[in-house]
């Protein structure tokens, strides 16, 4: 159960709004500028959140740690953390590609690459920029909760809460 301030003031509306704005604006084709100017909005309140869930080996490769990882995500997590080569358009992936969530690289789900990017300060979220929190020790669905490993988010996401209430109007 949240916390009651949650409820009574609008922090709850606001996230709501936030989650449907972001999802029409990712539902429609836009140029360029569109893009550019949907990022400057939503950058300043959205902070991305890294997930691992793996542990490194001897041979230099990651490997899911069954205490943390969900059953269905153990073969995934296997694949992605020794898998190297290039794609057919030349992009190389290396070892920094071998910590994973089991679905998600984490390297991949700090920001995308050549985008301006800080390290997230809960009291000075900077506008923007993506912010990007420490990598969350946890599976793909750690955030979500868990499905059969519980995981107790209510702390995450009422700090969530708590940040974007206290954001100014831009």
């Amino acid at each position: 159960m949240l916390p009651s301030f949650v409820w009574r003031t609008d922090a709850y509306e606001k996230l709501i709004c936030l989650l449907l704005s972001l999802l029409m604006l990712l539902s429609f084709p836009m140029s360029a500028a569109a893009e550019e100017e949907k990022a400057r909005l939503l950058l300043p309140i959205i902070p991305t959140y890294p997930c691992n869930s793996t542990v490194k080996t001897e041979n230099g490769t990651y490997v899911p740690d069954e205490s943390k990882t969900e059953l269905l995500f153990i073969k995934t997590g296997t694949l992605m953390g020794r898998y190297a080569g290039v794609t057919p358009s030349g992009f190389e992936i290396d070892e920094t590609w071998y910590m994973n969530d089991g679905l998600v690289n984490t390297v991949s789900a700090t920001a995308p690459f050549n985008a301006p990017q800080t390290p997230y300060i809960e009291d000075n979220v900077a506008p923007g920029v993506w912010n990007v929190v420490p990598v969350y020790d946890g599976d793909h669905m750690s955030l979500q909760g868990g499905l059969f490993k519980k995981n107790d988010v209510r702390g995450l996401y009422t700090g969530l809460l708590t940040m974007i209430n206290s954001l100014e109007e831009p």
